[in-house]
């Protein structure tokens, strides 16, 4: 036979590691289980996850209810973990690496407790890896402790461990933020290689009367021409010489009021060229 003994204080790590223990403990004892029973129980699922005895796990569970229930996955952690994905940047997909650990394959996995750890994902057991367990014992270590409550009597522990964790739910204003700020995140740090093209945004031209506007618009283009202000469009046929003569004249009085070159360097320019060819 085997002896155990549960000092508070590792129960009171069960509980907090383990609300799924913890709740059923709430609802059991001492309804349906004494505190005996209850334990005894837990430390034989426990025996049989250990083991990786799948046939005798299945086998034992369909016998016996309460069993069952330490043997199937911890719900209140899962759905812990989905609100803790949420709050993720949506564009680092762990799950698509899921399968790169090789965890999954026979004749892999992390050695412990005697035997490799291997995921078996078609049986409906708890499947909880080493890393698993190591990430909610840091957890909770981080969380400090959860109750100040020095009793040997566990029933008290579970209630106190209870009435510490009640927390007010998160109303739906703060899970519509969160989830906005998921989608602006998402649309920051997303990929330009990998978007479909977008079509660049336009103002259509929107011209009440044409006449007005391709009126306008000539008076413009005849203003140098003549001394036409612009303000009253005129017809006007210049043939290639006239406006040849008309290009030439422009370009002459921009010389006379404005000279391309300085008068002081085109004489260095003189002086320097008649040196060099002298």
């Amino acid at each position: 036979s085997v002896i155990l003994v549960y000092l508070s204080y590792i129960i009171n790590h069960i509980f907090a590691e383990k609300p799924a223990v913890h709740r059923a403990f709430l609802d059991y004892v001492p309804k349906k289980l004494s505190e005996k029973d209850f334990w005894t129980k837990y430390c034989r699922a426990e025996y049989l996850l250990r083991t990786k005895n799948t046939l005798a796990a299945k086998a034992e569970a369909a016998d016996d209810e309460e069993l069952a229930m330490f043997l199937k996955n911890d719900d209140i952690l899962a759905k812990e973990a989905k609100l803790k994905i949420k709050r993720v940047d949506p564009t680092l997909d762990m799950e698509a690496d899921a399968g790169d650990d090789y965890i999954h394959l026979p004749d892999h996995g992390i050695l412990r407790d005697g035997s490799r750890e291997t995921t078996d994902i078609d049986s409906e057991l708890a499947r909880r890896t080493l890393s698993q367990d190591l990430n909610r014992h840091a957890a909770v270590v981080l969380e400090g402790r959860s109750t100040d409550i020095e009793s040997t009597d566990t029933k008290t522990l579970a209630e106190a461990l209870a009435w510490s964790k009640k927390e007010p739910p998160p109303s739906s204003v703060a899970d519509d933020a969160s989830h906005e700020r998921l989608v602006k995140v998402a649309r920051m740090t997303e990929i330009e290689d990998l978007q479909a093209p977008r079509s660049l945004p336009y103002a259509p031209l929107c011209i009440k009367d044409p006449r007005e506007y391709f009126d306008s618009q000539q008076a413009n283009a005849l203003r140098p021409l003549g001394s036409n202000d612009g303000r009253k469009a005129r017809s006007c046929s210049l043939s290639t010489d006239d406006a040849f003569r008309h290009l030439m004249d422009q370009i002459s009085s921009v010389k006379m009021n404005c000279p391309v070159v300085q008068s002081d360097v085109a004489l260095k320019e003189n002086l320097t060229t008649y040196m060099v060819w002298a």
